[in-house]
């Protein structure tokens, strides 16, 4: 999607997109030779860490690529923190209320969980934070992304442009309207 909203956020000069991630994208691994798990043993942590870990190469990547092209739109990432969710809205009603009462002392409420999406998504010290592609933790403060989000990023690309049948030539990814 942010491939294709790229022509018009270019046309925005200062245009931010800010990518939701996750702390666990630090223990996240990709095998983009594998990325279904037809495979490779399938866990539901292993999987949101990739993907989440996906996310952020995106990101870092797709900024790389735009500030090479001259585009003036920043790519963020950024860590919510643990949030108080409707995750367990499908469990049974004493579940739910015993995760709110328990878990709503610990996490962060929805409130305080948007906080640092909305600091990406306006703050000007966000916008001059070092390219490419910050990440942001819960407190809106710069934090250290995986190391493998950036040794994946060009086979990331390579290998969602091939998914995706969308040539590089025909995205917007230079300053050229």
């Amino acid at each position: 999607m942010t491939l294709l909203l790229l022509p018009s956020l270019r046309l925005c000069p200062g245009a931010r997109v800010v990518s939701v991630s996750s702390i666990m994208h630090t223990v996240g691994t990709l095998d983009l030779g594998d990325p279904a798990y037809a495979r490779r043993p399938f866990t539901a942590t292993g999987a949101y860490a990739a993907s989440k870990l996906a996310g952020v190469a995106f990101s870092k990547e797709l900024e790389r690529r735009l500030e090479a092209g001259g585009v003036d739109v920043r790519v963020l990432s950024v860590h919510p923190g643990n949030v108080v969710t409707g995750v367990v809205r499908t469990l049974p009603s004493a579940v739910q209320l015993m995760y709110r009462v328990v878990f709503g002392t610990l996490l962060l409420s929805p409130e305080e969980g948007a906080r640092s999406s909305v600091f990406c998504a306006g703050a000007a010290s966000a916008a001059a934070a070092p390219r490419p592609g910050p990440y942001f933790d819960s407190t809106c403060a710069l934090a250290p992304h995986a190391p493998a989000a950036d040794l994946v990023g060009q086979q990331l690309w390579e290998y969602t442009l091939s998914t995706l049948q969308l040539d590089e030539r025909d995205l917007a990814l230079t300053g050229a309207k």
